[in-house]
C-alpha cells in the first residue's frame, strides 16, 4: 500500500469543509454590502434634507422641491444611486410646517418627508427620516 498521498475520502473531506468555509464567507460578505447600501440610502436621504434646508433660505416659501431640482441648482452632490455607480437616484423632498416649536421657541417645526426613487430602492422616508421608511410603488424608472 502505496502511504504517500491522500485518500479520495481525505480529499473529499477537505472539500467539503472548504466549501462549507466558502458558504459562509459568502453569506456574511452579502449581508455587508447590503448594510453598506443600505447606509449609503440613508445618508442620501439625510444629505437631501440638509440641501432643502439650504435651498429654503434661499427660497423661504418653498414646500416640495425635486432632488435633482437641488443637484441641478448646487445645493446637492450627485444623488448616485449606491447599488450603481452609472444610475442616478431621483426623488423629492417635502417640508411641513406645524404650529409653534416648544415652550422656549416661537418658531414652528418644520418636518421633512422624502420620497427616494433609485432603480431597486423606492421609499418613502417619513419625519426627517427618522421614521422606518415605507416601500413606495409610485415611483417612475
Amino acid at each position: 500500500m502505496n502511504k504517500k498521498g491522500f485518500s479520495l475520502v481525505e480529499l473529499l473531506g477537505t472539500i467539503t469543509i472548504m466549501g462549507i468555509l466558502m458558504g459562509l464567507a459568502i453569506t456574511a460578505y452579502s449581508r455587508y454590502i447590503n448594510g453598506t447600501r443600505k447606509k449609503a440610502y440613508e445618508t442620501l436621504v439625510q444629505s437631501s434634507i440638509s440641501a432643502m434646508e439650504e435651498y429654503i433660505v434661499d427660497h423661504p416659501t418653498a414646500t416640495t422641491v425635486t432632488i435633482n431640482d437641488l443637484y441641478e441648482k448646487d445645493y446637492l452632490e450627485r444623488p448616485t444611486d449606491p447599488s450603481s455607480s452609472e444610475n442616478i437616484c431621483d426623488g423629492k423632498v417635502t417640508r411641513t410646517t406645524t404650529g409653534a416649536g416648544g415652550e422656549s421657541s416661537n418658531l414652528p417645526d418644520e418636518n421633512y418627508t422624502v420620497v427616494l426613487c433609485c432603480i431597486n430602492y423606492n421609499y418613502t422616508f417619513p419625519n426627517n427620516g427618522k421614521d422606518t421608511p415605507i416601500k413606495n410603488d409610485t415611483c417612475q424608472k
